[in-house]
């Protein structure tokens, strides 16, 4: 018969098989939860954590199977190339820079979306989404700085003129989780920014919905007393929704604000503009020929 250690190691590994992305302790901590393979307490978590660590030490998981989304790694030394390969780089790019040319995804849509999230662990899960939706990402780690909003104030502002202003909000159910979203709105309304800013994740009905454990709540936080009196004393993270239902959140939250057939128009437009550009870019590798006047004799 398996061990404790054996059994984590054992479930770690299917649940890391189950997902084309890396997971963090966390995530891959959720997912034992909801296989109720582990209980969900900080005592558990701190134990899974020490059993992955000797686990990756031994190679029963793979290092790099694992992933650390709050430390990267900055800067570093350009790579060298020779003169031939830089010319014919950037020849090629220059006949074929029609398909680099590209309209706003956004442009003419009503709507102008962000996507802020409380927890910059789960940064990987929601840029793969957003990239893809070019919409822009904060995660804001907590209640974001006072620096920090005057910056989004700017972007909103600019981005965003004459359009729909949308904040697509992402966080914790727990006393600070649903706090958040309020202080934000207050703080960017007194920079003058007209907009609207919803909770998208996590959410009671979801807690429910995807069936997923709480814990209890943080009685120290000093928001805990409206929280308990609103939402009872149970608190989720949003790290515990798995990873393909929330990035299919984040994806349909997005969607509901994007026009398809506003897309449609200009698209055919980016169309005829790289028609354009094939053409200057031909004119340019094949100029004309001038013609020779011959001399009289």
């Amino acid at each position: 018969m398996k061990g404790k250690k054996e059994v984590l190691i054992a479930e770690t590994a299917k649940v890391i098989s189950g997902y084309t992305t890396r997971l963090t302790i966390r995530q891959i901590f959720y997912r034992l939860v909801s296989k109720h393979i582990i209980e969900n307490t900080v005592g558990e978590y701190k134990y899974l954590d020490k059993v992955l660590v000797d686990a990756r030490w031994d190679r029963k998981i793979r290092f790099r199977d694992i992933e650390d989304r709050t430390r990267q790694f900055i800067g570093g030394d350009e790579e060298l190339s020779s003169p031939e390969s830089t010319f014919t780089s950037w020849l090629n790019a220059f006949k074929n820079c029609s398909r680099y040319h590209t309209l706003p995804y956004w442009l003419d849509q009503e709507n102008y979306i962000e996507v802020w999230l409380e927890k910059q662990a789960l940064q990987g899960i929601f840029q793969e989404v957003t990239d893809k939706w070019k919409v822009r990402l904060f995660p804001c780690r907590g209640y974001p700085s006072l620096t920090k909003l005057y910056e989004a104030s700017g972007n909103l502002q600019s981005e965003g003129e004459g359009k729909n202003v949308k904040i697509l909000y992402f966080g914790d159910y727990d006393p600070s989780g649903e706090d958040i979203p309020r202080k934000i709105e207050e703080d960017l309304q007194r920079f003058g920014i007209n907009f609207e800013i919803h909770k998208v994740a996590i959410l009671k009905e979801q807690i429910e919905e995807y069936n997923i454990p709480p814990f209890p709540a943080k009685t120290s936080d000093p928001r805990y007393a409206k929280f308990a009196e609103t939402h009872g004393d149970e608190a989720v993270e949003l790290d515990a929704i798995d990873p393909k239902d929330l990035a299919e959140i984040i994806h349909s939250a997005i969607r509901d604000e994007f026009d398809t057939s506003v897309r449609e128009e200009v698209e055919d437009r980016q169309t005829e503009e790289r028609k354009q550009i094939e053409a200057m870019v031909r004119k340019v590798l094949k100029p004309e020929k001038k013609t020779k006047k011959r001399k009289k004799r």
